[in-house]
């Protein structure tokens, strides 16, 4: 989810429907280039996320977002649809 000022994830197994991590904080947006910074996040074996920033470039093509980049170590690529 993705608000004016605030971003926050959660991830579940849909099986089981049972999370298996969360985080959310602030973001910065300025032309392609997207900011996360990252006031909380639970996911068990990751440490020290909180106060970093998630880099990424993003792409908006009609409803779909795509942003690319990474959180940490690792490299993420996500797209999200817009729910009216």
């Amino acid at each position: 989810m993705i608000s004016a000022h605030h971003f926050l994830w959660v991830a579940y197994d849909p099986k089981t429907m049972k999370t298996q991590g969360a985080g959310s904080g602030t973001y910065t947006l300025k032309g392609n280039s997207y900011v996360e910074h990252v006031e909380f996040f639970d996911v068990p074996g990751v440490e020290g996320m909180i106060g970093t920033d998630a880099k990424f470039t993003v792409k908006v093509v009609g409803d779909i977002l795509t942003q690319e980049g990474t959180a940490g170590t690792a490299a993420i690529k996500e797209t999200y649809k817009r729910l009216d």
